[in-house]
């Protein structure tokens, strides 16, 4: 009867651990997949770790930043053609052309920035993804007018 009440205490526990562990474990995120995929497809890096606001809000800007892109650039070349269509040199229509050409050049740039630092973000998120995971594992203990660094694997 003892060795039952035993056997029954240490499956239970192995049962608590076992579901413990599935709690606490998640699957590593891979940086380098996490920023190629964020460069490649706008939000798509954020998504893959799991920040999905992040993620709308990258795609929500490289969107509107890409929609100005295409603007400017039919405005630049509707310009460029008034400009080059006149024998003599109309100074506002030049003036016209050089704004829209400024400013798409000004999107580009910002759009550019914005795949850029989407890249970055979703690379240090995939690092930090399991952070609080990690954190848990390193304690630091004070006895006896000792500091003691406990790490655990």
């Amino acid at each position: 009867m003892l060795s039952c009440f035993i056997t029954t205490l240490s499956s239970q526990e192995n049962e608590e651990s076992k579901e413990t562990d599935k709690i606490d474990f998640e699957l590593p995120k891979n940086p380098s997949f996490a920023g190629a995929m964020s460069i490649i497809i706008p939000g798509a890096g954020q998504f893959y770790n799991e920040k999905y606001l992040k993620g709308s809000l990258f795609i929500l800007t490289q969107a509107g930043l890409t929609s100005a892109v295409i603007h400017y650039n039919k405005k630049t070349k509707e310009y460029r053609k008034k400009v080059h269509a006149l024998d003599e040199i109309d100074y506002a229509l030049q003036r016209k052309y050089e704004e829209y050409y400024e400013e798409k050049q000004s999107y580009i740039f910002w759009l550019g920035a914005s795949i850029f630092l989407s890249g970055i973000d979703a690379f240090v998120d995939a690092h930090l993804f399991n952070y609080e995971l990690k954190k848990k594992e390193i304690r630091l203990k004070f006895e006896d007018e000792k500091l003691l660094l406990s790490i655990g694997f």
